[in-house]
């Protein structure tokens, strides 16, 4: 099935870049989250790897399958405009569910392009994914889960 077929290296080196410039474009961090003081160590923990586990592996996954594999593929007629009218209607719904307009709606134009260059849903999905690792790691990090 070539359209999950395994995503090519571009898409993580396209994923890494669109996880850099999350990181480096996100307004000064909160004060700490008061909802996870409480927690003890063990559960924190487990708080911290569950939100990990679905912000890199089950979001990515939903949101290309909606953004990508529904939206993108219905307005995508093959015609030139058309294609450009699906590249901007899913990027644009991307980006109004993240919040962080420019951000959001530039990662969603890559992991479109992804998509639309070889019609492999599995390059947007892993792009995605390895942006959201990096995300992660450095919310996990810094402690600052509004980056995810």
């Amino acid at each position: 099935m070539r359209y999950l077929a395994r995503p090519g290296g571009l898409a993580i080196v396209a994923g890494l870049s669109v996880g850099v410039l999350w990181v480096i474009s996100a307004p000064s961090a909160p004060a700490p989250d008061a909802g996870l003081m409480p927690l003890g160590g063990a559960a924190l923990a487990l708080w911290a790897g569950l939100r990990i586990f679905g912000t890199v592996m089950l979001v990515p996954l939903i949101e290309e399958m909606f953004f990508r594999g529904y939206i993108q593929a219905r307005l995508d007629q093959g015609g030139v405009a058309s294609r450009v009218i699906a590249v901007l209607v899913s990027a644009t719904l991307f980006a109004a569910m993240h919040g962080r307009w420019i951000e959001a709606g530039l990662a969603g134009l890559v992991f479109s392009l992804l998509y639309m260059r070889k019609g492999r849903l599995a390059d947007a999905i892993a792009a995605h994914a390895v942006a959201n690792a990096v995300i992660a790691g450095v919310a996990l990090w810094r402690g600052d889960w509004s980056l995810t």
